[in-house]
């Protein structure tokens, strides 16, 4: 077993999409309007990501802890936030202490 949970922190996979490790960060823009024209809800699990289309299935696994939330992408970055993710104040909060601010997280989508 801990072969695997290894294996799968190094990035390779055994099927389906690589995964991506990244910084995430959390935002709360609670009521605006996201970039697919869904509205943001602080209590959702969203978030924000360059590379994969509206509706996308991620699964967010913080490296640090092993904590794991799934997320869908709802909203865009800005083009200079390459290799991040913005994930929603509750998604964040299911992986980690909102007062760290940024964690390295791996990606893989589902």
């Amino acid at each position: 077993m801990r072969k695997i949970i290894l294996v799968g922190m190094l990035g390779i996979s055994f099927g389906g999409t690589d995964p991506i490790i990244c910084s995430a960060t959390w935002y709360n823009m609670h009521g605006a309007k996201t970039a697919s024209g869904e509205r943001m809800h602080r209590d959702s699990l969203t978030a924000a990501y360059n590379s994969k289309p509206f509706g996308t299935k991620l699964e967010v696994t913080n490296v640090e802890n092993l904590k794991v939330c799934t997320v869908r992408v709802t909203d865009r970055m800005g083009k200079e936030s390459r290799g991040k993710i913005d994930l929603s104040y509750a998604a964040f909060g299911r992986i980690a202490n909102h007062g760290q601010g940024r964690i390295r997280v791996r990606i893989r989508e589902i």
